[in-house]
C-alpha cells in the first residue's frame, strides 16, 4: 500500500457565514465559508413570487367568458 496518498482529516472544521460559525463539522478542508444559507435566502423562506401558473389556470385564462 502506498504511503501519504490520503488527504489530511481536520476534525473540527467551523463553517462560517458572513464571519459567524454556523456549527462545526469535519473535513479534508481547514477552513469552510458558505454563501448562501437556507435561514437566509428568500427561496427558502417562500419570499419569492411564482410565476408559474397551471395549465387549467392558463386554459381559464385564455377562455374566460365575459361576465357583463
Amino acid at each position: 500500500m502506498k504511503k501519504y496518498i490520503h488527504p489530511k482529516w481536520y476534525t473540527k472544521v467551523p463553517v462560517l457565514f458572513e464571519n459567524n460559525v454556523i456549527y462545526i463539522t469535519g473535513s479534508t478542508s481547514s477552513y469552510l465559508s458558505v454563501e448562501i444559507l437556507a435561514k437566509v435566502h428568500p427561496a427558502y423562506q417562500k419570499k419569492l413570487e411564482t410565476t408559474l401558473s397551471s395549465p387549467a389556470d392558463k386554459f381559464n385564462k385564455k377562455y374566460k367568458k365575459s361576465t357583463k
